[in-house]
């Protein structure tokens, strides 16, 4: 019996309990960290979880095992700590295939039958393990067969086949996964095999449970640590800004198809089908590509090669295009195609999705569409023109003097003179010269920078009718345009008084013109103001009447002085009679409401005539002046006697 013992310990003399030591440390660190960190709480999640469970207590039978055979070789507590430990090492297998069928998709009924064939299974290992203890074919403490402890080992045999099997699925179903996670997961499970069977024909004891904490350890940084979307093989938009940024750095090119299918925003995320198409597009193109999911409803694949060839990714992209084609002739799924380059200048990923939207802005949907060069030109302009609209709205300098103030004369019908005025922004930019409004106002008013523009332009204004007043000319009012975003500004009435009364002009002398606001709650916010601004003596203008949706209700309530009627009101008069009548009509209506009614868009002397006919009380176009620089207005207004 002691030589047995001594053949016993010596089959274990090789057992190192640091290593059992460290993987079950590990694997309670871990597992403390998810239920604390924020992960994702799905089907993976609860299965990976489930395998740092099995592993963990895998690792403490083993410990236990091993250090009772040491301590107490005739102790009957060996056979419960060794079984504990086969038990909980076959659940660690069977939790891997349940993962691998996750990630590949397999049906829910396929994943059932695989969990209910492996619990049978490994109850039939613990069995073979206790009749073979019984009867002495197996591990036994007393009588031993020849060989030692492991003489019969039907456990580790069907060990190497659940490894098997795990390495068929993943083979068969190769498609299914991204190809760098694939990749990943075959090696560390080549690795975990390689492990195993030195340890067996080494007669080691140490390194079964590193060999089970291997994979487990790969799918901690490839499929959780990894921004990965398993289900659509993608990275996310974090992943995307580390690529582009170290290609950046070794100058590598690059070539970027995205496509942008609006339906999927939000919480959406794309359907099975599309999925399915997706992936299996992708994993035909994957060579030298690598996929990227910017939000639920943009992908974004990009191209690497020592010279990439443009027309070849256009191609691909045409190719895709016809898979789309035929979702939307499915599904209608509305989509935009973009396929750009790198460009020196653009080193981050932020810049390349800024770019590719800036593109989107002039494509219609369900077209491709390739960057050009004048494209790169243009958004670098508007990039360089949003640098300088941040840094103007960042010192808050009410005499920016990148902010210029324009005006176009205002003929009043009345006095047959020119007494009024509105004034127009521009911007001057060192690299650029003279922006106009269409450049820069959709910007500033999407980045909120256009409050600090329109007060600049208020702050001017008055301070140049406060020369023209200190000058004896005639100036009954100049309009300064707010959009809807101003009034929606707390100090927004605070702030036009401050800067009116610090320049020292009567209030009356400066009017706000302002868009209505198809949006309720801004409409009830835009009346609050208006009033209050109204009983210091500010007239309001409604800028742009005629264009889009005009609530009647809603201008009648609110307290406007002056109607602007649009240009396009103008063009449809002169054009037939019934067009002239119902515009007509309009003006007799706002005019017998005691407002006046100010005509844009006046080119030449018969639209003079006809507006005039229509009650018209001031009128404004080329016919009397383009916009012209506000000290320039002194050509305009008179001076008193």
């Amino acid at each position: 019996m002691r030589e047995y013992f001594s053949d016993s310990l010596s089959f274990y003399s090789n057992y190192t309990p640091a290593v059992d030591v460290v993987i079950f440390t590990m694997c309670i660190l871990i597992l403390i960290l998810m239920l604390t960190t924020y992960i994702n709480r799905d089907r993976f999640y609860f299965a990976f979880r489930c395998i740092f469970v099995c592993v963990a207590l895998s690792g403490g039978g083993s410990l236990f095992f091993h250090l009772w055979l040491e301590m107490y070789p005739t102790s009957p507590l060996i056979y419960l700590f060794r079984l504990f430990f086969h038990f909980f090492t076959l659940c660690t297998m069977t939790s891997y295939l349940a993962y691998i069928l996750i990630a590949i998709s397999s049906s829910k009924r396929r994943n059932e039958l695989m969990l209910v064939t492996s619990f049978f299974i490994n109850l039939g290992v613990i069995a073979c393990d206790i009749i073979g203890s019984v009867y002495h074919w197996g591990f036994s403490l007393d009588n031993p067969p020849e060989g030692g402890p492991y003489s019969i080992s039907v456990f580790r045999i069907v060990l190497f086949l659940y490894f098997a099997f795990g390495v068929a699925e993943l083979a068969i179903h190769k498609k299914q996964l991204f190809p760098q996670i694939f990749k990943g997961i075959m090696w560390t499970l080549f690795l975990s095999i390689m492990i195993l069977v030195t340890e067996i024909f080494n007669n080691q004891s140490s390194f079964a449970l590193f060999a089970l904490a291997m994979p487990m350890i790969a799918l901690l940084f490839l499929m959780h640590a990894n921004p990965y979307d398993a289900g659509l093989g993608t990275l996310d938009q974090r992943a995307f800004s580390d690529y582009i940024e170290e290609k950046y750095k070794h100058h590598k090119e690059l070539a970027f198809i995205s496509v942008y299918i609006p339906e999927f925003e939000g919480n959406i995320g794309f359907p099975t089908a599309l999925k399915k198409m997706i992936k299996d597009f992708y994993n035909k193109h994957s060579r030298k590509a690598v996929l990227f999911k910017i939000t639920n409803g943009r992908l974004i694949m990009v191209i690497r090669g020592r010279k990439v060839n443009m027309d070849r990714v256009r191609f691909i992209a045409e190719l895709f295009r016809d898979k789309l084609e035929k979702e939307y002739t499915a599904y209608k799924y509305d989509y935009k195609l973009v396929v750009t380059k790198t460009y020196d200048g653009l080193s981050h990923g932020n810049d390349y999705i800024s770019f590719i939207k800036y593109i989107e802005k002039s494509m219609a949907f369900n077209t491709i569409e390739t960057s050009s060069s004048q494209q790169f030109e243009d958004y670098n302009d508007m990039q360089y023109i949003l640098y300088e609209l941040e840094d103007i709205t960042h010192k808050r300098n009410l005499d920016d003097p990148r902010v210029l103030v324009y005006c176009q004369p205002v003929f009043n019908t009345t006095e047959r003179t020119y007494d009024t005025a509105e004034a127009l922004m521009r911007l001057k930019l060192d690299r650029t010269g003279i922006v106009y409004p269409d450049q820069f106002i959709p910007l500033a008013e999407s980045h909120n920078y256009i409050h600090m523009l329109s007060l600049i332009m208020l702050n001017k204004t008055c301070k140049q009718i406060k020369s023209l007043l200190d000058n004896n000319y005639i100036v009954k009012r100049i309009s300064v345009n707010f959009s809807v975003i101003d009034v929606r500004d707390e100090n927004f009435c605070m702030d036009i008084q401050h800067i009116i009364m610090n320049t020292g002009i009567p209030i009356s002398k400066v009017a706000v013109e302002i868009t209505e606001s198809h949006n309720y709650n801004d409409f009830l916010l835009m009346k609050s103001k208006i009033n209050e601004l109204k009983e210091h003596g500010i007239l309001f203008y409604l800028d742009d009447f005629g264009t889009g949706y005009s609530n009647f209700d809603r201008i009648i309530e609110l307290p406007f002085d002056i109607i602007k009627f649009d240009r396009s009101l103008v063009i449809a008069s002169s054009k037939d009679r019934k067009s002239e009548t119902m515009v007509n009509y309009l003006a007799h209506m706002f005019s017998e409401l005691n407002y006046s009614v100010l005509y844009e868009g006046i080119e030449d002397s018969k639209d003079e005539e006809m507006c005039e006919n229509m009650c018209a009380k001031y009128l404004q176009g080329y016919k009397y002046s383009r916009p012209i620089p506000i000290e320039q207005l002194t050509e305009y207004f008179k001076r008193s006697a």
